[in-house]
This record gives C-alpha cells, sequence and structure tokens, in this order.
C-alpha cells in the first residue's frame, strides 16, 4: 500500500472552496489586457501621445470600459502600466495607427528647420 496516494478533491469541492476556477482567473486576467490597451489607444488617438493610465481620468477609463462591456475596476490598471505587455501594445499601436516614433527623418526636418 503506498502512503504517498492523496486522494484529489471532487469538482464540486473545488468550486465550493472559494477558488476561482481557472476560467474565470484567465477571464479576469484578459480583461484587464484589454482594457489597459483601450484606454491605451482611446488616449493615443485622442492627444496624439502615450500616457500613463493613472492620470487619465477615473470617468474617462470607466466610461471605456463600459463602452467595451468590461467587467473589471479601473484600478486594475496599475499592474498594466507596469507590465511589458503595455510596452508591446505601444509598438502594435504605432503600428495600426501607422505613427513612428522620433526617428532619422524627423531628425532631419528639425535640423533643417533650425538651420535655415
Amino acid at each position: 500500500m503506498n502512503i504517498h496516494t492523496k486522494k484529489l478533491p471532487s469538482q464540486r469541492s473545488v468550486f465550493n472552496s472559494g477558488v476561482s476556477p481557472p476560467t474565470q482567473i484567465f477571464q479576469s486576467f484578459c480583461q484587464q489586457i484589454t482594457a489597459g490597451i483601450l484606454v491605451l489607444l482611446k488616449t493615443f488617438q485622442r492627444l496624439g501621445y502615450f500616457v500613463d493610465s493613472n492620470i487619465v481620468p477615473s470617468a474617462i477609463v470607466s466610461h471605456i470600459i463600459k463602452c467595451a462591456q468590461l467587467s473589471v475596476l479601473s484600478s486594475c490598471l496599475t499592474s498594466y502600466e507596469q507590465s511589458k505587455t503595455r510596452k508591446r501594445h505601444i509598438a502594435l499601436i504605432r503600428e495600426f495607427q501607422s505613427v513612428t516614433s522620433y526617428g532619422a527623418k524627423a531628425r532631419r526636418v528639425v535640423i533643417n528647420v533650425s538651420s535655415g
């Protein structure tokens, strides 16, 4: 007889234990990321530059979340702000909007304007 064998918990006991099922955790995580990229995109479209979501008024963040029919709190964007995902999303938004960051072409324009 193997004394190290443990009995697996039943599905009912897992769901009634107060622990969220993996699908709920995954859905919550996906909604946080969706909210983050939407706030990033909409503020960029309006302002023309990227801002931290913590300086976006909560009424605007709440409106974006509501329009997207997400069930996350605006406070969840703090972890998104600190993630590497945000940096990847900035690159995607620039590509989507056909916007490039300050590069060689822009440098030449500045030099020509300042010297001319």
